[in-house]
């Protein structure tokens, strides 16, 4: 029996993935938010989201005064090089947050192994990229806030990124 899964949300735990990983292959696509959808991510996103907010508080922009807010939308409705978290603090985060996942007792994964599609980017063409890995790739381990992440779940959103990635290795054989 072999089984590709679309779009599975995390189901079992790390031990249980990986067994069944010689059967079962979970297809995901870019920041599709339900093979994220665990308890476990959303802790760690409820986490990240208060850090966020200790920081806005700290830069003047928390939303308890309409003074406040104003900032926060000046500040945001701008496009420059100033982030509010640095990957270096997000990563140090990340790295807090996540254990190996063999020892995520109480977190749960998608099936089996895992092929991720992902977008390249407008710099890349919007290319389709792809990484074959197992369950517990941090990617997978966080709720990733993108504004495609409901339409990445859809049939049309699978199914555009799978016709885009076929083209592409079309193109890259030569006759």
């Amino acid at each position: 029996m072999r089984v590709v899964a679309f779009a599975s949300p995390p189901v079992l735990s790390y031990k249980a993935s990986k067994a069944c990983a010689p059967f079962v292959t979970t297809v995901v696509n870019n920041s599709d938010v339900i093979p994220r959808s665990s308890v476990s991510n959303l802790t760690v996103m409820s986490k990240l989201l208060y850090r966020v907010n200790e920081k806005l508080k700290a830069e003047g922009m928390s939303f308890d005064s309409w003074f406040a807010l104003k900032k926060f939308y000046d500040e945001h409705t701008v496009v420059d090089d100033k982030m509010l978290m640095t990957e270096e603090e997000l990563d140090s985060f990340f790295e807090e947050t996540h254990a190996e996942p063999e020892k995520e007792m109480d977190s749960l994964f998608v099936p089996g192994r895992v092929v991720c599609l992902f977008d390249k980017g407008e710099n890349d063409n919007h290319k389709i990229g792809g990484i074959v890995t197992d369950c517990g790739m941090k990617m997978l381990r966080q709720v990733e806030l993108s504004l495609t992440l409901v339409a990445d779940h859809l049939v049309d959103g699978y199914r555009m990124s799978l016709h885009k990635l076929i083209d592409q290795l079309d193109n890259s054989v030569s006759p």
